[in-house]
């Protein structure tokens, strides 16, 4: 597409966007980088193992966990970040940038989505680093 749509958005199921971007980046280069967004409960449902794939691939991409503390997609739902289970009872809640770097990643960045200025520069930024995540 022309500017200013010049991406490729591809939706195909729940968690898929990180496997997706491993195979573009792979194909591709990821030259101008390769971007990859899921939700927090999402990342968690279906999400780890792609990001697994991803470090374990060398794979020079960017994701996005858009972490809102709730299951946006089917209704609000508690999840392994929230510290309730589905019942309302207290649960152990599970540090997103802890198990990040758990599982490898070197780069991991929060943002306040309301910061606007500040959420732009940061992927500007992010999308330009080498050897994510």
């Amino acid at each position: 597409m022309l500017k200013p749509l010049d991406t490729l958005d591809t939706c195909i199921c729940m968690g898929a966007s990180i496997g997706n971007a491993i195979g573009m980046e792979k194909v591709n280069g990821a030259e101008q980088g390769v971007v990859a967004v899921i939700g927090d409960s999402t990342f968690f449902h279906s999400g780890i193992t792609g990001l697994v794939d991803a470090v374990y691939n060398n794979s020079n991409l960017t994701l996005m966990i858009l972490d809102n503390r709730a299951t946006a997609m089917t209704g609000g739902q508690q999840h392994p970040a929230t510290g309730k289970t589905l019942m309302g009872k207290d649960a152990t809640i599970i540090d997103l940038e802890a198990l990040c770097r758990g599982l490898g990643v070197k780069n991991f960045r929060k943002v306040d989505p309301y910061d606007y200025d500040a959420t732009i520069a940061a992927v500007e930024e992010e999308i330009k680093k080498p050897g994510r995540p």
